[in-house]
């Protein structure tokens, strides 16, 4: 049995509550719901009512990130479904490609294309220079190698096509592309194959994880991972029966022949496709070099910082490294800690609760913000993800390391608090010898005697009652 004392009740912290209402985005107070085009007079804004204080990066970043990955991953797909139609024939799946990929063609679509891409890819290139620790997650590295490596993958597909279509004056088909991948260079076909699982598994990884949190993603969950098998499935047994089919026709040297002449392909714009694509790999491997020298250079320079400290619920105490996150020093030091999202303020299960310096931290704003707002947060609660101490703090994890999305759906508070209570345990001496020696009528009556005194004990000091142990 357990009671607590009328006096034991949670100690008061005194933490700050940090600041959700604001969500500091500059759109967030347009309410489209009520907003007429109609009515609206651009003479009626006034640039000079605009906080540039209330503007976060961060949250800018994030969008951006997710837009510009679900553009590329859009493309990608019109892509695919062309590639499936090449199980038909290649005049069908031509027709498909220039119903899916039509957008794609026109100067607003490779404008979004091209814009994307270069949005996504400097953001990776970003967080590589930012990150102030590489230790990650395993799905998180296999997603950050996938993504590095697409480039030196299609680097020379995308010369071959796109550049070479806009620029060179070729003009592509399926025939004259699977003639360079199948007769020309076979060793590109086995390259393509891997780009697109590459690809493909990159993109499926992080929409895995973009949608984890989310409480309806478990029943969208089985028709999403058919339609990730199937699609690249059916792409790559177009693209290799079709490689086969060409293949066959190439025993006839005038089928090759009449193909590249209506490509406008050349030994010379061949060459120019191959110079055009050593030098895009020579800048990418060129740009990931430098955003790798640059956060060496900057770790470097802080190196001889006063660092502040880290104080865990377990007793270990860690520096943060400038401008690192609570999330990316516990990882450094390898103490585990639930991030279901990994760390883009999504899911909520890095949430700690500050029990000293809270009083020194600015206040949540932009993602974090919106996070706790969304959960009810206590006071004292931040997330780990997010909160970038300048000064010693101390934190407790509020959720396992191992939380999933049901615990980062939990509202802020029902994670349990810590109490200081009194546990009693009451045993009957000698219960053993009275139980052989009496009757049972007999020790049936002095345990109702005893469990009566004892019942009455525990109401009396407000305490709860929670079981009875038996030796036989």
């Amino acid at each position: 049995m357990s009671t607590t004392p009328p006096l034991a009740t949670s100690p008061d912290r005194n933490l700050p509550a940090p600041s959700l209402g604001s969500r500091h985005w500059p759109l967030r107070g347009l309410d489209l719901g009520n907003w007429d085009a109609r009515t609206w007079d651009i003479r009626t804004w006034d640039a000079r009512t605009w906080d540039a204080r209330t503007w976060d990066a961060r949250t800018w970043r994030n969008n951006l990130r997710l837009t510009s990955a679900l553009v590329l991953l859009s493309f990608v797909i019109c892509h695919l479904l062309a590639h499936c139609l090449l199980i038909v024939s290649l005049d069908a799946a031509d027709a498909v490609f220039n119903v899916t990929m039509y957008v794609w063609q026109t100067k607003i679509g490779t404008g979004l294309l091209l814009t994307a891409f270069f949005v996504h890819y400097g953001n990776a290139l970003w967080s590589i220079y930012t990150r102030q620790s590489l230790r990650l997650p395993p799905w998180q590295w296999t997603q950050a190698a996938l993504g590095l490596s697409i480039p030196l993958l299609i680097m020379s597909h995308v010369m071959g096509t796109g550049v070479a279509d806009n620029a060179l004056g070729v003009v592509g088909s399926y025939s004259s592309v699977l003639i360079g991948h199948w007769v020309t260079a076979p060793w590109h076909a086995i390259l393509q194959s891997v780009a697109v699982l590459t690809v493909w598994t990159h993109a499926c990884i992080g929409i895995h994880f973009w949608l984890r949190p989310k409480p309806s993603y478990a029943r969208w969950r089985p028709y999403l991972l058919g339609f990730a098998l199937l699609l690249p499935a059916f792409a790559l047994a177009g693209y290799i029966a079709a490689g086969n089919e060409v293949l066959r026709a190439s025993r006839n040297p005038e089928f090759v022949a009449q193909a590249l002449r209506e490509s406008h392909i050349t030994p010379q714009t061949g060459g120019e496709v191959v110079l055009l694509a050593e030098l895009g790999i020579g800048v990418h491997l060129a740009l990931i070099g430098l955003a790798f020298g640059a956060r060496g250079v900057r770790l470097w320079r802080w190196r001889n910082r006063k660092l502040p400290r880290l104080t865990h619920a377990s007793g270990r105490v860690m520096p943060i490294p400038t401008g690192a996150s609570v999330l990316e020093a516990l990882r450094h030091e390898g103490v585990p800690h639930a991030a279901l999202c990994g760390g883009r303020a999504r899911c909520t299960t890095c949430r700690v609760l500050v029990t000293r310096g809270g009083d020194e931290l600015p206040p949540a704003s932009g993602l974090e913000a919106e996070a706790l707002a969304r959960i009810g947060a206590t006071p004292g609660m931040r997330l780990a993800c997010q909160l970038r101490p300048s000064t010693d703090i101390s934190v407790m994890p509020l959720l396992a390391p191992d939380a999933g999305a049901a615990e980062g759906s939990l509202r802020g508070g029902f994670e349990g608090s810590e109490r200081l209570i009194t546990v009693v345990f009451v045993d009957m001496r000698g219960s053993t010898s009275l139980g052989e020696s009496k009757l049972p009528y007999d020790v049936l009556f002095i345990l109702n005697r005893f469990f009566g005194e004892m019942s009455k004990a525990v109401a009396a000091t407000d305490g709860h009652y929670s079981q009875t142990p038996a030796t036989g």
